[in-house]
């Protein structure tokens, strides 16, 4: 028995699905421009017009509202207390970081464990905000797509549900991909495709792996209106670049999808 090959599984069947259309959803009736904040499905429930440090418990008091670098320094020390309503959530980690904001671990005297994201200083933190990202996860919602609904949103923040499990980056970095991985992976492609949604940022460490399906806790920009096809050849092309690190990507995409394609002839 050989050894398994997540690249060469993955192109041998993405061309299957891709070429019999097997949908594993067939949610597809909602269709929206995931920026249009005028759409009262979409807009967030709750939105406080003041930013975090108004419900961090002993911040000290400052002008109003405080700046990201004095809230991200007042965190560094670990725990602190968030007070949202009649609920606390002890803030006992840093989850990550991006571009524009930093993510930390928050849990109460409940099992489930939150994600606060808060915006970091500088230009590119003007991208973030807190509207958007919240009208994204509802649409996904909507379509049936598995990712991390928005439970609070503040001014600089938003508050959701932690997702334990396998994170795509690290299972990307350690070359760990298995094909229970793939298969889900290609499953979530299935289920965009049928609802016509193009996810801009599925990069790995925006998806974590759990109970056996890719849940995306960070999609980036959504469009729709795309043909079938070009969602396909949109997906394939970008998982092949950012999943399995193709770097000459159309030479080295038409050559696996060769080899493959003659493979699966000879084995008929």
């Amino acid at each position: 028995m050989g050894v398994f090959n997540p690249l060469e599984y993955f192109v041998a069947q993405y061309r299957i699905r891709r070429k019999t259309r097997t949908w594993t959803a067939g949610a597809g009736q909602v269709h929206v421009v995931a920026e249009d904040l005028d759409d009262e499905r979409f807009q967030p429930e709750w939105v406080a017009k003041y930013s975090i440090d108004q419900f961090l418990v002993d911040y000290p008091s400052r002008d109003h509202p405080a700046s990201p670098a004095q809230v991200h320094a007042f965190l560094e020390d670990l725990p602190r207390t968030l007070r949202l309503e009649d609920q606390e959530w002890e803030i006992f980690a840093v989850g990550g970081s991006g571009k524009c904001a930093r993510v930390y671990q928050a849990s109460s005297r409940e099992p489930a464990t939150m994600a606060v994201k808060i915006v970091l200083e500088g230009e590119r933190a003007n991208f973030f905000d807190v509207q958007v990202e919240t009208a994204r996860h509802k649409v996904l919602e909507a379509l049936g797509l598995p990712c991390t609904p928005v439970v609070f949103t503040g001014s600089d923040f938003l508050l959701k549900p932690w997702v334990k499990g396998e994170v795509g980056s690290e299972l990307v970095d350690k070359n760990s991909l298995q094909k229970r991985h793939i298969d889900a992976l290609l499953d979530f492609i299935d289920r965009c495709v049928a609802s016509d949604v193009q996810i801009k940022d599925l990069k790995p460490r925006n998806m974590v792996f759990a109970a056996g399906e890719w849940v995306c806790v960070d999609p980036g920009q959504l469009s729709q209106g795309h043909k079938q096809s070009s969602l396909y050849h949109y997906y394939g092309r970008y998982l092949l670049s950012h999943w399995f690190k193709m770097k000459f990507l159309s030479m080295a995409y038409l050559r696996i999808w060769i080899r493959v394609a003659l493979r699966q002839r000879r084995d008929r």
